[in-house]
């Protein structure tokens, strides 16, 4: 199996307890719909060629961050501790540097990392 795919999947199912715990509606919905976003822009594009592969790579990096992000907000927020988000973040941030050196096999993996 493709192992971004492995790890996606496991960042999805990781996220459910803080999807669970957050209790704005929007909020919420938002990291869901960017969690789902990330593995099923990945099972497309691996199913595709040439740039369109390489959109859909991008498309799930992007909801991959954004759903990074919206951790980051629900911790600000107080839905969940730094140390329950921590593992869901580290999972989706190791799909971003997967997905990185997917699209750009040579570049410095530094790239891949968010700015904390």
């Amino acid at each position: 199996m493709f192992e971004v795919q492995v790890v996606a999947r496991e960042a999805v199912k990781s996220v459910k307890p803080i999807l669970d715990a957050i209790k704005d509606a929007e909020t919420r919905d938002q990291l869901k719909r960017a969690s789902l976003s990330v593995v099923l822009n990945i099972a497309e594009g691996n199913a595709r060629r040439g740039k369109d592969k390489l959109n859909r790579f991008s498309f799930a990096e992007g909801s991959a961050r954004e759903a990074i992000e919206a951790i980051i907000t629900a911790v600000a927020w107080g839905y969940v501790t730094q140390r329950q988000a921590q593992p869901v973040m580290d999972l989706f941030d190791r799909t971003v540097a997967m997905l990185v050196r997917l699209r750009f096999p040579r570049a410095k993996t530094d790239i891949a990392r968010r700015d904390d």
